[in-house]
């Protein structure tokens, strides 16, 4: 049986005080206060903030996971042809390394003590893996165990969820493998109230299938934290059990 994973993607930045600001106004509590390294958790699912560094610049987003038992991790997940799966030494501690067909390197880390919990605010984690085959990139996420819970008809998007979080494996170019990061939440109207109060800027967006937010990342410009609420009725989707 494959331990549990904890969706945990990693945010690369020069302005951990801005992010702390808005991931806090959005439910997150921090478990760790390190200012090279803090995770915070919401109600489903984690991210880390992480000093930007050679390789990894302000704003980029690794795709990452936490476990209970990294050596149960790995008895139940071995390589594949395509996946490899392997032990690796972490500047934070020892960790599993994921190389997928198309390249993306991820890490799973040992799982964070939890906290106290998020004061009812019911937000959760959605990572996104950018690939240009979508339907083998959310292959390899169920060999890790996550579960498939809808898949566009359009072929363009297929969302898995873990034990704690979701990951959107989505569209991309051919040869640009990349990760992403974005919130889900069952209150949409509550997160927007709660960004006006604390004075974040962001933007309501209308769209077919609901309304989203548009939030401004920390950082360089013209990047984007994208808030959206799951629609009960998902319109050109096929819903897995």
């Amino acid at each position: 049986m494959i331990p549990e994973l904890i969706v945990r993607p990693i945010i690369y930045t020069s302005h951990r005080d801005e992010w702390l600001a808005l991931l806090e106004c959005l439910g997150a509590v921090r478990l760790t206060d390190d200012p090279a390294w803090t995770v915070l958790e919401f109600r489903h699912g984690r991210v880390a903030l992480h000093a930007a560094e050679d390789g990894y610049p302000d704003g980029a987003v690794s795709l990452g996971f936490e476990t209970d038992s990294l050596e149960a991790f790995l008895a139940a997940v071995p390589s594949t042809p395509a996946v490899r799966v392997e032990t690796h030494q972490a500047g934070h501690g020892e960790s599993v390394q994921v190389t997928t067909a198309d390249g993306l390197r991820f890490l799973i880390d040992p799982t964070t003590p939890s906290g106290a919990g998020n004061a009812g605010l019911d937000t959760w984690t959605e990572a996104l893996r950018i690939a240009a085959d979508v339907p083998v990139a959310a292959e390899e996420l169920e060999l890790l165990g996550l579960r498939r819970h809808l898949t566009e008809t359009n072929g363009q998007t297929i969302t898995l969820r873990a034990a704690e979080g979701t990951v959107l494996v989505h569209i991309g170019e051919a040869g640009a493998p990349a990760a992403g990061f974005a919130v889900g939440t069952s209150d949409l109207q509550l997160c927007h109230h709660r960004l006006l109060n604390v004075g974040i800027q962001h933007d309501i967006i209308d769209e077919t299938f609901g309304k989203t937010l548009r939030v401004p990342c920390p950082g360089p410009e013209g990047s984007t934290l994208w808030i959206s609420q799951p629609d009960e009725d998902p319109v050109g989707a096929v819903q897995h059990p």
